[in-house]
């Protein structure tokens, strides 16, 4: 075989690769590091089950059984050399790549790795090793390399200028790598590479070394990655980090639970917690969600609509030099997620192929294939305004070593038809069957409809009270929700503070009047308006009940840009000194040096007394906490404090102390007084700091604590612009016996707004234990984007008076976001950092019989570039201005209301869209 970079491209005997590839360290859940046979088997089967095709050693030449396994197998692989120096300084005059006092070491360990594999074809370029600075060490060790193995392309992705590598701009590459590489990328950096050397022949192939960071819940955006590398031929894929969670199977207090850093070792351990815990599969190899969504995303067959009325389909083949006549064709027609015809394709349906019994379409070919669909209309009479889609799927016609016969390689799924708006589900039960009846206590409004009773607090303005036939069904009220357990990506991004004003915003949300009753003959309306946090949001609800159930119409106001920002406890303030200089940190030096407001001068105001979200008030004792450096695994918090009690003269001719942030980031110290006096504190206010006499004082461009005040003691508090929460919707807590769930949407795995396409949409069913997916630390998970209705059943046993609780999109809401578990959202979430988390591991959690739910008008997206500091893409982000107008129905249903015993007659087909 031969591997040749030409004209701008890598090419395998001539062919132009795509790389979906993936890096993989060696490691088992039970012997770490020492990795057998069946565990290396297991990993390559499952690699190809999931459309991998390439593997990258990361970051050390791996067991030469690895690569014997890789040639039977049929993997592309990158050897890599154990050289790394990710804890020197990649600065050229500090980096050991650039010390030829370590030229031999670098040298040996290249010539070592390369004589002992070399003879493995499954190799089909070289690595220098990773994050090891650059420099003489490295160009010698490549110029060997070209010169003893000509016939492989080299890569290293610090083959750079710049000493560290940058998300979003094109570094400047250096002559010692035959491939640019980089490491984390954006999807702009990616484009804009594309459009500059697609049509140049002498351009380097773009293949990401790293990217799509797999910790925790996310993958976020991974399509998008791939939309852009479609696009153009010099970008020919990448390698995810990474393949496995390293966690180690381990006993505690009785439970099993996947150990990670921290777990090992004394108290005082160094360690980045659960930072290792960042693959596609679990410690035991389970697949997690984020394995499904890049099967499909990287799919060697994809499809495009031609013509959906006729069904006509193009089908485009990205393998590299298979065609697809290994693959059977076949296709569902469904309706409201069910299949009313379909079948496998025969060789008719393929255009223009005669006499052939596959589809032979060539290597980077295309064709033509005609999906029969059946004559209008689909379904019996009732069915007339049904949602339909249509689903076309690419499966394994015979066994091979890795896929079993019938093993789907490729799918793809279209709407038909106009969608239109949900019908009201009152379908289900008439509101002409009864009357409502209204009444009042002193805390609530009791509405009865036949066998419903619902009650909405009279001093919260929320649904406190929901039963049917005498069986009451809330455990808790629905309230409000604006947050979401924190995911590894957003501790990476620093939101558990950022955004932590919306935490208790919910729960703590305040009536802005009385809620006003409008009493109807077949429903009674009500309308509250709830103030949301401190910052001027606001949430107008209007629930309308009746026989056929409560309908939820809401309204998400955000706080307005023009409105006064109020600084809150646990909130981020930025403290401006009469120079025009911000209060900023490096490491643990306090200095005023420059008009911004980036990460190093965002300061947190901690006032352990008080709540989180809070307004600050003048007189209020507070901590002043500083970002003092950054991880790949956390950020390093400290408070800002006096270094020592007793002045002493300053370089500067003043009396005072020299501040640093060296201190308990939640310990007060300072004593905020504001100018104007007593009230809260808002952006553009002047206050001053004071400890134990000692005033907080900006002289030159350092910050002391002088025992006078002086000018620069008076600093101008300045507040960003209110952020937007993390979601908008709803959630409550049903009372146990539910145990079932059945939902039409996308499924079965979980989804997001930027991590769906994996999901198809269609009818799915399980137990409510099993939505939730348990990562190796507990985090959000189970979402269900895009959710026609959920219904949540109760056991059979004890279903009589109440089966089960619909909760379905509504006006003006097409579909929702959805979510069940037999856990509580605290369960899943941590502190300020993860070790504050009750539940640190999934194997601790413990399941409750009570069912908490979720419905969401948007919940961000879980991100994907990195897990330090990218958020999602912005347009998977909730917007600061961004409003939101959803409605959602809960109804209450017997076994005597489903009307399972008519065909086309029962409850599923009476929740349908309406043209």
């Amino acid at each position: 075989r031969t591997v040749e970079i030409r004209q701008g491209r890598l090419t395998l005997n001539g062919k132009e690769l795509t790389i979906r590839g993936v890096n993989r360290h060696e490691h088992d859940a039970k012997t770490g590091h020492v990795v057998g046979l069946d565990s290396m088997v297991t990993d390559i089967k499952l690699m190809k089950q999931y459309n991998y095709n390439a593997v990258r050693c990361a970051h050390y030449p791996n067991d030469p059984l690895w690569y014997d396994l890789c040639d039977e197998f049929g993997l592309y692989v990158v050897d890599e050399a154990n050289i790394e120096s990710h804890g020197i300084d990649f600065g050229w005059s500090e980096t050991l790549g650039n010390n030829e006092i370590w030229g031999k070491a670098h040298m040996a360990r290249v010539q070592r790795y390369v004589e002992r594999d070399k003879n493995f074809p499954s190799i089909i370029f070289w690595s220098l090793g990773n994050e090891a600075g650059n420099g003489i060490n490295h160009h010698r060790t490549y110029m060997w390399l070209k010169r003893r193995d000509p016939t492989r392309p080299v890569q290293y992705e610090h083959a750079r200028i710049e000493p560290t590598w940058q998300t979003n701009s094109i570094e400047t590459i250096d002559e010692n790598t035959d491939i640019f590489c980089p490491m984390y990328p954006s999807h702009s950096k990616l484009e804009d590479y594309g459009k500059l050397y697609e049509g140049d022949v002498n351009a380097l192939p773009l293949i990401m070394v790293e990217y799509a960071h797999a910790m925790g819940n996310t993958l976020g955006a991974f399509k998008e990655y791939w939309d852009v590398i479609n696009r153009y031929g010099v970008l020919q894929g990448g390698f995810i980090w990474d393949w496995v969670d390293q966690g180690i199977a381990t006993e505690r207090s009785g439970k099993s639970i996947w150990a990670f850093g921290g777990d090992f070792g004394g108290k005082d351990t160094p360690s980045d917690v659960n930072f290792c815990i960042n693959g596609l599969v679990q410690p035991d190899r389970s697949p997690s969600p984020h394995l499904i969504e890049s099967k499909r995303v990287m799919q060697p067959v994809a499809f495009e609509a031609e013509d959906l009325a006729a069904g006509r389909i193009k089908v485009l083949n990205r393998y590299s030099f298979l065609s697809l006549a290994h693959l059977d064709f076949f296709w569902s027609l469904s309706l409201d997620g069910a299949e009313v015809a379909g079948g496998q394709l025969s060789p008719g349906f393929f255009a223009g192929i005669v006499g052939t019994s596959y589809l032979s379409t060539p290597a980077f070919g295309t064709e033509v294939i005609e999906i029969p669909l059946p004559p209008k209309p689909w379904g019996p009479p009732a069915a007339s305004s049904s949602e339909c889609h249509l689903t076309v799927s690419a499966r394994q016609r015979c066994s091979t070593t890795c896929l079993a016969a019938g093993h789907e390689v490729a799918w793809e799924q279209w709407p038909l038809g106009s969608s239109g708006h949900l019908k009201s589900p009152s379908a289900l039960r008439s509101d002409s069957e009864c009357k409502v009846l209204s009444t009042v206590s002193a805390e609530a409004f009791m509405i009865t409809a036949g066998g419903m009773s619902v009650q909405i607090s009279k001093s919260t303005g929320l649904l406190c009270g929901l039963a049917f036939n005498g069986q009451d069904i809330l455990a808790s009220a629905v309230e409000p929700n604006f947050w979401r357990p924190t995911t590894d990506n957003d501790y990476g991004a620093n939101l558990q503070k950022d955004l932590s004003c919306w935490k208790n915003a919910g729960r703590e949300a305040r009536l802005l009047a009385e809620v006003q009753v409008e009493p109807g003959p077949a429903a009674v309306l009500l309308k509250a308006s709830l103030a949301i946090g401190s910052g001027g949001a606001k949430l107008d609800v209007v629930y309308n009940v009746s026989a056929s159930g409560v309908s939820v119409r809401a309204h998400f106001t955000p706080a307005k840009d023009d409105s006064e920002r109020v600084a809150i406890v646990g909130g981020v303030a930025y403290l401006k000194c009469y120079s025009g200089a911000h209060v900023d940190v490096e490491k643990q030096t306090v200095r005023a040096r420059w008009n911004d407001m980036g990460e190093w001068q965002s300061l947190t105001v901690n006032v352990p007394a008080r709540k989180a979200g809070q307004p600050l008030q003048h007189g209020d004792v507070i901590a002043l906490q500083a970002i003092t450096g950054k991880t790949e695994a956390e950020l390093l918090l400290n408070g800002i404090v006096p270094l020592t009690a007793v002045p002493e003269k300053l370089p500067h001719g003043t009396r005072g102390v020299v501040v640093n942030a060296s201190g308990d980031p939640h310990k007060p110290v300072w004593t905020l007084s504001r100018s104007r006096g007593p009230g809260q504190v808002v952006s553009g206010d002047e206050v001053s700091l004071e400890a134990g006499g000692m005033f907080f004082s900006v002289v030159d461009d350092a910050v002391v604590a002088l025992n006078k005040p002086i000018a620069n003691s008076v600093f101008v508090v300045e507040i960003k612009e209110h952020p937007a929460p993390m979601r908008v919707g709803f959630t409550g807590t049903l009372k146990e016996g539910f145990e079932d769930v059945e939902w039409f949407g996308r499924g079965p795995h979980e989804s997001y707004v930027d991590r769906y396409v994996s999901a198809r949409v269609g009818l799915h069913e399980g137990r409510i234990a099993d939505q939730t997916f348990k990562y190796v630390r507990p985090q959000e998970n189970g979402n269900k984007f895009d959710t026609r209705w959920m219904a949540l059943k109760r056991d059979a046993a004890t279903s009589d008076a109440c089966s089960m609780l619909v909760l379905a999109a509504e006006q003006p809401s097409q579909t929702l976001e959805m979510q069940c578990h037999h856990y509580a959202l605290s369960d899943f979430d941590g502190g300020e950092v993860k070790v504050q988390q009750p539940f640190l591991h999934a194997g601790e959690l413990v399941e409750r019989a009570e069912t908490t739910f979720c419905v969401d008008a948007l919940q961000m997206g879980v991100g994907g570039i990195d897990s330090w500091g990218r958020k999602p893409l912005p347009e998977h982000m909730i917007g600061g201005a961004q409003e939101f107008d959803f409605g959602f129905k809960l109804l209450v249903l017997s076994n005597d209301d489903l009307g399972e015993e008519k065909v086309g007659d029962n409850w599923r087909f009476r929740l349908r869209r309406s043209a």
